[in-house]
């Protein structure tokens, strides 16, 4: 158990380490970083997709649960800490290129790791995914979702009900461009909706 323990720390580290070279990389090459943002397009495709199969297997809110959408404004935040990635269109200063943020990046506040469900709902989803590293998807009913990216490790997985603030993975840099931090988005369907008007105002 240790040994398996300490290998898992090794990779972790040197996936760390890869990381950190890959966005200095990015940093100051123009071409890299138009190459990553076009498999980012293409990741956010294949995301689209697999949203689309999960749809297509909805899951029916059991009696007496509130829909998420009847909190909007009013929900916890699923880690405490400061957004570093606004919602929508961001313009790079340097290479003056534009991308579209379908989510919001946290970045976790001092000692704090736990990302926690905003709502109640089922885990439809919680593996690896190119360009969101270890993705965790939690179905609320009537086609809404949250999904949680960059996560080092799952605390829930696929087809566990998880109700609202409880711990469903740690913090991590897993497919982060820019180091530790949550991934986060709301989707109605497949829409991405700007998660700041869902979340309460701090």
């Amino acid at each position: 158990m240790a040994r398996a323990a300490d290998l898992k720390r090794r990779e972790l580290e040197t996936e760390a380490r890869k990381n950190a070279t890959l966005v200095q990389e990015i940093r100051r090459n123009r071409t890299t970083y138009q190459r990553t943002l076009k498999e980012l397009a293409e990741s956010a495709e294949e995301l689209r997709k697999l949203l689309d199969r999960i749809i297509s297997q909805e899951w029916v809110l059991p009696p007496g649960w509130v829909p998420l959408n009847e909190l909007k404004g009013r929900l916890a935040w699923p880690l405490e800490g400061r957004v570093i990635t606004a919602f929508g269109f961001e313009r790079h200063p340097d290479f003056k290129t534009v991308v579209e943020n379908k989510g919001i990046e946290i970045s976790p506040g001092r000692d704090k790791s736990l990302i926690l469900a905003i709502h109640p709902g089922k885990v439809v989803y919680a593996d690896y995914f190119q360009g969101y590293g270890n993705l965790l998807i939690v179905d609320h009913g009537m086609t809404y979702y949250t999904l949680y990216g960059h996560c080092s490790e799952f605390l829930a997985g696929v087809g566990d009900i998880v109700r609202a603030g409880q711990p469903v993975g740690l913090v991590g840099d897993t497919g982060s461009l820019k180091g530790e931090c949550l991934y986060f988005e709301v989707r109605y369907r497949t829409k991405a909706l700007d998660p700041l008007q869902w979340l309460k105002r701090r």
